[in-house]
């Protein structure tokens, strides 16, 4: 099983910030879809931009330019898949992944 990843992407071009997944189990996806309308994380006005289920990619963009309430929303989706949230793009590294 490939590593999960989760990353916060920093704004660029005519995107906000985004949290991101690679790697993640059909249940982790679920769960953060079930979680944008939690009461912190809705504070950040999150939208789901994107899924892919064969590469267990996801993207919920952000659609408010407040950084603080950017990450206190993407630390409660990392925290409830059991991730680590790191900041920077995702990769060629993160897209191929390594073994659990």
């Amino acid at each position: 099983m490939k590593k999960l990843i989760v990353k916060l992407v920093p704004p660029s071009g005519d995107k906000g910030y985004s949290f991101q997944t690679m790697h993640a189990s059909a249940e982790q996806m679920e769960t953060l879809i079930g979680l944008m309308s939690d009461p912190v994380v809705i504070k950040a006005r999150p939208f789901l931009q994107g899924q892919d289920d064969s590469s267990g990619w996801i993207m919920i963009e952000f659609w408010v330019p407040d950084r603080t309430r950017v990450l206190e929303a993407s630390a409660i989706l990392a925290q409830l898949v059991g991730a680590c949230l790191v900041e920077g793009e995702i990769t060629m590294e993160d897209v191929r992944g390594t073994e659990r």
